[in-house]
């Protein structure tokens, strides 16, 4: 037999009991002319036994039911259906008169009333349990809160001695390669020491007029003397204005209109002119300063002078150029007439920027050198110096944007450039001669009027001028 409520029911709806007792009743009825007296009272006895077992299936279902709802389950329906049923049927066949039934229900209620009285102080011992478990829970969760915090903590002290040991095996570590370099160092001292005093004997008595191989790349596989280098360079620098600036020209046209172009190309040329120009005085420098005996004595000026210029003619093709884009890029960044665009066009004038600064370094290098004129947006062109471009009006003689620069040598024009011609309106000009603040140009070639117009070269400023034309 089932031990739950479901499964019992489920038993009894299955055997179908009730429908075989109503079965036998209704053989019964039908053939109860044909029975004795003795047959029929046997099949009532019979059809009462198994109406006993069904009622034992019944209470039986009556108890798990009453079980599965707790210790008092089922209760009021026990007390206001079962119990009338007991008195007035099961109990009454055993009791014979009125005052017992009543002495009966008096107990039973007494009873009742008593279990009354046991539940609500089993609810109020319920309400008190549950008020000391709450209270119990707050004290758990503080545990589990201290607990993670701890447990947090500990693993954050654990982090830290981890990071503590890896320092200190970094610190180790960088211990031993001080030790290295020093001892590297002190070798190079000494090296570096006796590589002086052999240069100075070497350089003294070699002959000048020996073949270089050039640096810059048309030239990088081919050995030309010094008196050709000028006029291959100067060539060079016209190639890369029929070359690589036209195909950055086409490469920037979809992202800007071609003043603006054109003015990016000419303050490419310039800022690789300006850093070129800084690094060769910052490594003849170098040089005169590695040329000075280590016991403190001076050698004569014109004679380190000569040194250095023949050094740095020879050893010019030793220096990595690729190693001053980085240093035209800043300039350019901070070149008010064209950073704007910079950060987007990056990618398009690297190649412009390599080839332009191959050969600009190659020009600087010359005795005397090669470099560009002076270059101030409003200025009166100078025809010595630049022709004019085809989109220009050639009536005027203002220059609204260069757009190639003009090549110098020993203060003589070596190249000209080229620049766009505009003329300017009269309110303007009456505007821009009352600012002062623009400084004049500082050869003898540029007559500039002071027209005030903003977009000048960033390359002009009080510190940059004197480095500009500084030696």
């Amino acid at each position: 037999m089932s031990s739950t409520f479901v499964g019992l029911l489920s038993n009894i709806i299955a055997s179908a009991d009730l429908k075989v007792l109503h079965e036998r009743l209704i053989t019964l009825f039908d053939e109860s002319y044909r029975y004795t007296t003795d047959e029929s009272t046997t099949v009532c006895c019979e059809i009462i036994e198994e109406n006993l077992r069904i009622q034992a299936k019944l209470f039986r279902l009556l108890q798990l039911c009453c079980d599965e709802g707790g210790t008092y389950g089922g209760f009021q329906p026990l007390k206001n259906k079962l119990m009338p049923l007991l008195c007035n049927g099961l109990v009454m066949s055993h009791i014979g008169g009125s005052e017992d039934v009543k002495l009966v229900r008096d107990k039973y209620e007494h009873m009742v009333s008593r279990l009354e009285d046991d539940l609500k102080s089993a609810q109020r011992e319920v309400g008190e349990l549950r008020l000391k478990l709450s209270e119990n829970e707050e004290d758990v969760k503080c545990i589990r809160r201290q607990l993670k915090d701890s447990y947090f903590a500990d693993r954050q002290v654990t982090e830290l001695q981890k990071r503590l040991s890896d320092a200190n095996l970094e610190l180790e570590a960088s211990e031993l390669e001080i030790r290295k370099v020093r001892e590297e160092t002190g070798q190079l001292k000494k090296e570096n020491s006796d590589l002086h005093a052999r240069l100075q004997k070497q350089m003294l008595v070699e002959n000048e007029s020996e073949p270089v191989r050039m640096i810059t790349k048309p030239y990088a596989n081919g050995i030309l003397p010094l008196h050709a280098r000028a006029p291959r360079l100067v060539e060079r620098f016209a190639e890369l204005y029929g070359g690589e600036r036209l195909e950055l020209m086409d490469a920037l046209r979809p992202m800007g209109d071609r003043a603006e172009n054109e003015r990016l190309s000419f303050c490419i040329v310039e800022e690789c002119f300006m850093v070129c120009k800084t690094e060769q005085r910052r490594m003849r420098k170098k040089v005169r300063h590695a040329l000075q005996p280590p016991n403190g004595s001076l050698i004569d000026a014109s004679q380190t002078a000569e040194i250095v210029d023949s050094y740095m003619s020879r050893n010019t093709e030793n220096f990595d150029v690729e190693t001053l884009i980085p240093e035209i890029l800043k300039c350019l960044h901070r070149n008010a007439s064209v950073n704007q665009s910079i950060p987007y066009k990056e990618k398009l004038i690297l190649p412009f920027i390599r080839a332009c600064v191959r050969v600009v370094w190659s020009m600087v290098a010359l005795q005397p050198p090669i470099d560009i004129a002076i270059a101030l947006d409003g200025d009166i062109i100078n025809e010595a110096r630049y022709r004019r471009s085809y989109n220009s009006e050639f009536s005027a003689t203002v220059v609204e944007h260069f757009v190639w620069p003009a090549l110098m040598r020993d203060g003589k024009v070596v190249a000209k450039g080229e620049v766009v011609t505009k003329r300017i309106s009269a309110n303007k000009l009456k505007k821009d001669h009352s600012d002062d603040s623009r400084p004049q140009s500082a050869e003898p070639f540029s007559r500039s009027i002071d027209l005030g117009i903003a977009s000048m070269s960033s390359s002009w400023s009080e510190g940059s001028t004197r480095r500009r034309y500084s030696p």
